[in-house]
């Protein structure tokens, strides 16, 4: 049941929803805002995550539609397989967005009106992550919104910066998981250019990775894979005139050759 923040919460209570595209900094302005101004932070992306833990409704209703395919051994979610599947479909992605959000919308309701949080002379002011707020219909859950932005280039270093990826190596160096986008500047020599094209191609298509991006400084080209039948696979090499775009990157769009500025 989709439950609706009005009149469950004081007239006092400030809650900003802080908004924005990939790589623009909502981590960063987040953490901020919980060390500066001590606010309690509610971040939507752990809400969805939590809507397909094992036996929950949503991963149920996501194995109707699917199959069985879309679980490992576990009974977890296949992350990587959900992930072809909806990257690959507008129309899927949609459908899976749809039935994560209304959970997502009531644990941030519910937790806005659970103590501690609920008693505005504590905590006056909160703030709510929520990538997708608008595209979600989350807006009338707060009082005001922020979008954090940031220049192209900004963007641009936080997508290529190699520390994006030191949160998901364990203590051996081994990569647990991945994101969904990788940007990688292609190295140059011999075996740089064999290992960025083919042993980390393998080793990201294995990790679930939906998009590698390899830029190369001599040829200013970038090449662009996209996961098909779970693998990484070239699907354009794009010059320094064209412009990147990515089905994982909303509204983002920018010259090639910005990446060699």
């Amino acid at each position: 049941m989709t439950t609706n923040i009005t009149n469950q919460t004081s007239s006092s209570l400030r809650i900003i929803g802080l908004t924005g595209g990939i790589a623009m900094g909502k981590t960063l302005v987040s953490e901020y805002l919980a060390t500066k101004y001590k606010l309690p932070i509610l971040d939507a992306d752990i809400y969805a995550r939590e809507a397909v833990l094992p036996d929950s409704l949503v991963l149920q209703s996501i194995v109707e539609r699917y199959g069985s395919g879309v679980l490992l051994a576990d009974r977890s979610l296949n992350r990587q397989r959900l992930g072809e599947i909806i990257f690959s479909s507008p129309a899927e992605r949609l459908w899976v967005e749809q039935c994560i959000h209304p959970h997502v919308r009531d644990r941030l309701v519910q937790a806005i009106n659970t103590p501690p949080l609920n008693d505005p002379q504590q905590y006056p002011i909160m703030v709510m992550v929520v990538p997708l707020l608008f595209e979600a219909r989350m807006t009338d859950l707060v009082t005001e919104t922020w979008v954090v932005t940031c220049s192209e280039a900004q963007q641009m270093e936080r997508l290529i910066s190699r520390d994006r990826l030191t949160v998901l190596l364990d203590e051996a160096g081994h990569i647990t998981s991945a994101p969904e986008l990788i940007v990688e500047i292609l190295s140059p020599g011999t075996t740089n250019e064999q290992r960025d094209r083919v042993a980390k191609l393998k080793l990201y298509s294995t990790q679930g990775v939906q998009e590698y991006w390899i830029a190369d400084y001599r040829s200013q080209q970038v090449e662009v894979y996209r996961r098909d039948n779970a693998q990484l696979k070239l699907v354009t090499t794009l010059l320094a005139t064209d412009e990147i775009t990515s089905p994982l990157l909303p509204n983002f769009c920018c010259l090639v050759r910005r990446f060699f500025a």
